[in-house]
């Protein structure tokens, strides 16, 4: 896929996701409510790729997400052995994150971007929806190569990660 196409289909996700957390925000307090600005929810992306291909795409999703003013984006690279290794972490102690995205290093063959939450029944509506909203972007950008995203409620890694994160007070 070309980084123009790549490029494209993230632009199109930004504007789906600006859409649904836009009207989510409305929605949520009601059409007579003065609008507040809420916080920005914290998303951080872990970029365990090697590949210029998935550094393309993981690229994408980070610009995408921080073209977002409801959404404040922080992004790093690790270096893992395997699929499986917890990512080396830095400057991010003391921080607390809505959402954590691993693209992990074996992206060709799990096929899997892991959305990593608290669990989904203690997370608020409006973060559910922005959850939901987020995996449209990494479906668009990533899909075509056969790559989902998977979350705490459909697969049991990014519930093991999710427990680490935790007791680390990342999420």
């Amino acid at each position: 896929m070309s980084k123009s196409r790549i490029a494209q289909k993230a632009c199109y996700g930004a504007l789906a996701l600006a859409l649904l957390l836009g009207l989510t925000g409305t929605s949520a307090l009601g059409a007579n409510a003065p609008l507040a600005q809420p916080a920005p929810l914290k998303v951080l992306i872990i970029d365990e790729t090697r590949t210029l291909t998935a550094s393309f795409q993981v690229n994408a999703l980070i610009l995408a997400l921080r073209a977002q003013p409801a959404l404040s984006v922080a992004a790093q690279f690790a270096k893992v052995g395997s699929g499986m290794e917890f990512p080396p972490l830095q400057g991010v102690a003391g921080q607390r994150f809505d959402l954590i995205i691993i693209v992990p290093r074996k992206l060709t063959e799990l096929r899997q971007i892991w959305f990593i939450t608290r669990p989904w029944n203690e997370l608020s509506p409006t973060l559910r929806t922005a959850v939901g909203a987020i995996a449209q972007v990494a479906e668009k950008i990533f899909g075509p190569t056969g790559v989902h995203s998977r979350d705490v409620r459909q697969d049991l890694v990014p519930g093991w990660f999710a427990t680490i994160f935790e007791r680390q007070g990342l999420l």
